[in-house]
């Protein structure tokens, strides 16, 4: 009989999807606008394939940095200090403070370009404004990481729809965007927007972060935990097994014939086997 059902895999899933999307906002930010505006004005859709690839390798990264995070139950920040030298997390940290203030920026100066554009505030304002909005944001979070989430996620669709909307108004040519999604083709003075188009996707603050997020959800074993206590209480009562003793023998921790009896006994009366029952 299997220890996690169908059932309760997909649960799990849907409970890291707010991650997902949360995330996801490094991938429509202005420095994905800009490049890609830049590449589509100069370039048509030449360079599209290096927005498909770009994103896989996003897609790939981030995968990667969520099962960092659900595996190890700590970020990626947590697991270089521990597993590396200091000198080399050291100069890691330094590193990807430099990469995210650098990342950083493109976001402040488009969100107050935006601002001017749509309401004439002047740009100093606007990266005051978006610096405040910032800290607004984050001032959530003591309120739950919950409320975070269903912030940045009206955002998204909010971004998703404006984009469904332009691609209607913008009419555009699905043979090309299928041909030059898959086919390579690299112009003259294409390769530097190209590596523009790349860094503006795939960004370390974003891998971090993923990571860190992951600890903000309970492992498999925390969301069974109780689930399986609660049936062992149920079936057999509170007894000092639970913690790793036999309530016939007294023997801590170890395989006897007792719990060979009790775990026969929990199959029979179909519930899952109990997490502090030794194989």
């Amino acid at each position: 009989m299997s220890e996690i059902s169908t059932h309760q895999r997909i649960l799990y899933f849907l409970r890291f999807m707010g991650l997902g999307l949360v995330v996801g906002v490094a991938y429509v930010d202005p420095g994905n606008w800009g490049t890609d505006i830049a590449a589509g004005s100069k370039f048509g859709y030449s360079l599209l394939w290096v927005v498909i690839m770009s994103n896989l390798i996003g897609i790939f990264m981030q995968y990667l940095s969520s099962k960092l995070g659900i595996a190890t139950g700590m970020s990626l920040s947590e697991n270089c200090s521990k597993h590396l030298t200091k000198s080399k997390s050291l100069g890691l940290w330094i590193s990807a403070e430099i990469a995210v203030i650098a990342t950083d920026l493109a976001e402040v100066v488009g969100a107050a370009i935006a601002l001017y554009l749509l309401f004439k505030i002047p740009l100093i304002y606007g990266a005051v404004l978006t610096g405040l909005d910032t800290l607004l944001i984050l001032g959530l979070e003591r309120f739950g990481m919950r409320k975070v989430e269903a912030v940045i996620i009206g955002m998204m669709v909010l971004i998703g729809s404006a984009y469904l909307i332009e691609i209607y108004f913008a009419q555009p040519d699905w043979n090309q965007i299928g041909y030059h999604a898959i086919v390579p083709q690299l112009e003259q003075g294409g390769l530097i927007i190209a590596v523009g188009i790349l860094g503006a996707t795939v960004m370390p603050h974003a891998i971090f972060l993923h990571s860190a997020m992951t600890k903000t959800r309970k492992s498999m074993f925390d969301i069974l935990k109780k689930e399986y206590e609660e049936k062992w209480n149920t079936i057999f009562g509170e007894k000092p097994i639970l913690k790793g003793y036999c309530d016939k023998c007294g023997k801590k921790e170890s395989w006897c014939q007792c719990k060979t009896n009790v775990r026969e006994a929990m199959e029979k009366a179909d519930i899952l086997p109990n997490p502090y029952i030794a194989k």
